[in-house]
């Protein structure tokens, strides 16, 4: 019914066999049906636009990879084009996020070449947050000044104390490192790197977790002298001995 009402209304014509709209602006016009009769992901979207507005929602939301960004503002022209939608009555948008990158430029995928897992993602970030923490904590501070090419070099061994809970801090850390990456490149297309994402160096989640845990040692410090954390001075017992 799509294809057949664009058609009558005039607002989709035949070149070279195919059922198309030419679109001011855009090289090359949007299928609506392929010269073989196939359907294509804009004739599903069209009639998904119009069902959607039919049923009353006077807002929907497209979630995709910014390599779509074109398809979409041409499908949004059409439907609008044909009637189906009144932009001041509906809003469509069209949200948009960047394509995740291994280190050779292609999409993300895994050892089979398939597309990875979240869940392998995340357990690689834990595997290799829990060999950035073990190595913080063994290497003493003296000897991380002198070792090259490695960012965990600059964060004192104190203020990674793993131990027993050494998973738990890998797990808070792995995943957070993957979250804080992803957040900062959302919209664009980004290279993936457990090495960038786990650095101690830059603006990364391992980075401002290090800063807090520092400060909140600080914090500790001060209070256990009789400082409160409010800004007010507080002399504790021993101060007061001496005095």
């Amino acid at each position: 019914k799509t294809v057949t009402d664009l058609k009558e209304m005039g607002v989709s014509v035949e070149s070279q066999g195919a059922n198309v709209v030419f679109i001011e602006g855009c090289t090359d016009p949007l299928v609506i049906q392929k010269s073989n009769g196939a359907f294509l992901y804009a004739t599903t979207d069209l009639a998904a636009i119009r069902h959607r507005v039919n049923q009353g929602n006077d807002l929907v939301i497209y979630i995709t990879d910014n390599s779509q960004i074109l398809h979409f503002q041409q499908v949004f022209t059409v439907a609008k084009r044909a009637g189906w939608y009144d932009p001041k009555k509906t809003q469509l948008e069209h949200v948009t996020f960047g394509i995740v990158k291994g280190l050779e430029g292609k999409k993300l995928s895994s050892r089979s070449g398939e597309a990875m897992p979240l869940k392998e993602l995340l357990s690689g970030a834990i595997e290799e947050a829990t060999k950035t923490l073990t190595l913080a904590r063994s290497v003493s501070r003296s000897e991380k000044t002198g070792l090259p090419n490695l960012d965990v070099a600059v964060a004192p061994s104190r203020a990674l104390e793993v131990g027993e809970v050494q998973y738990d801090n890998s797990v808070i850390v792995g995943i957070g490192a993957v979250k804080y990456f992803d957040l900062l490149q959302r919209q664009n297309d980004y290279v993936f790197s457990y090495e960038q994402s786990l650095s101690f160096k830059g603006n990364t989640a391992v980075y401002i977790l290090y800063a807090y845990t520092r400060i909140c040692t600080l914090m500790k410090r001060v209070t256990s002298v009789g400082i409160q954390t409010d800004g007010k001075w507080k002399p504790s017992s021993d101060q007061k001995e001496r005095r």
